[in-house]
């Protein structure tokens, strides 16, 4: 029986880093690491040649790369190594939402390989490309530093509970679900998937004011199912969520709806006012740090997790919605208060 072996590799953009990686950051499959000694000797001369010289420098030199590696029993058709290509780069972007939640940034990738070594066949490499540029709030950012990155990938285990086996080839298509999941259409995804999915969204929007509606798309999801007063239950939950006293209640409330009428003029074609445009960047951070801030309660608090992210999270709409409304109406239950 033929064996295969692929290694995966991409490179990490904008990442200014304030300490050296060491020996690498490992989990789930991969591993960050600023010093190309660690994946060079991994990649044949092949690799080099078919990449080509100018992509394979900026690959080795690149301030972070991440790298992975898959063994498999058995042989491994060109369609097949793309399919492991796009496992390795869907567990990337999983690491890059999971980095926005320790704080705002713009670390991207796009472009990932893969390598592929069979017995009897000549050295073979995939390539894909993903929209995984994003955009930060700000260009005057301080380097990222080692424990940050590892705080992301507590974030990345406690969001992702189930990991895809890179090992074993399983349903190409199914495959392909379960890594996108709402990168291919909402329906059918849980709210945290559709959250992430606007989250994303508002990090490669081309403005501010898309970003707020891109955002707001994503607290609706967490917050709200619908019906009636939705931007006023949208303000409600996320005050009672982050706020332990009235007064702070009312300015979250405050800030969240100014956040909304901004995201109304952007969704609706209407014109923002000059008086709005001064004061969007402002608007744009609170509402970039109150989305992070609901989604950190929730990965923290148990019950809210259990909500959002179990395997019967779909099924459990009616029950999460019940539960928000009641907090509303002072019930200390779902945030153990």
């Amino acid at each position: 029986m033929n064996k295969a072996t692929v290694q995966f590799l991409t490179a990490i953009d904008n990442a200014d880093l304030a300490d050296s990686l060491g020996a690498g950051i490992k989990f789930d499959g991969l591993v960050l690491t600023d010093d190309p000694r660690r994946f060079s000797t991994r990649f044949r001369p092949e690799f080099r040649r078919l990449v080509g010289e100018i992509e394979y420098e900026y690959l080795m030199n690149s301030p972070v790369v991440a790298y992975g590696r898959a063994s498999l029993d058995a042989p491994l058709s060109a369609r097949a190594g793309i399919a492991q290509l796009g496992v390795f780069l869907g567990k990337v972007r999983r690491f890059q939402i999971a980095t926005w939640l320790v704080r705002d940034n713009a670390l991207a990738f796009d472009r990932g390989y893969a390598q592929v070594v069979q017995e009897g066949q000549p050295v073979a490499v995939h390539s894909n490309t993903w929209a995984g540029q994003v955009r930060a709030l700000s260009s005057d950012r301080p380097p990222i530093a080692k424990s940050e990155l590892d705080m992301a990938v507590d974030a990345y285990r406690y969001i992702y509970l189930e990991d895809i086996e890179q090992a074993t080839l399983v349903d190409e298509q199914a495959r392909d679900q379960s890594v996108h999941g709402a990168e291919h259409g909402v329906e059918g995804s849980s709210r945290m998937e559709r959250a992430l999915y606007f989250l994303q969204g508002g990090r490669r929007a081309p403005s501010r004011s898309l970003r707020v509606a891109n955002f707001c798309s994503a607290l609706e999801a967490l917050l709200v199912a619908g019906g009636s007063e939705l931007s006023h239950r949208l303000c409600e939950r996320a005050a009672w969520l982050l706020e332990a006293d009235a007064e702070s209640r009312a300015a979250c409330y405050a800030r969240v709806r100014r956040a909304y009428s901004i995201r109304s003029s952007a969704v609706h074609g209407s014109a923002i006012r000059k008086k709005d445009k001064r004061q969007i960047q402002e608007v744009a951070a609170n509402l970039d740090e109150t989305l992070r801030q609901i989604l950190l309660v929730i990965l923290h608090s148990e019950r809210l997790r259990e909500l959002y992210l179990s395997e019967d999270a779909q099924h459990q709409e009616e029950e999460l919605e019940r539960k928000l409304h009641h907090m509303t109406l002072g019930d200390p239950t779902l945030l153990g208060r």
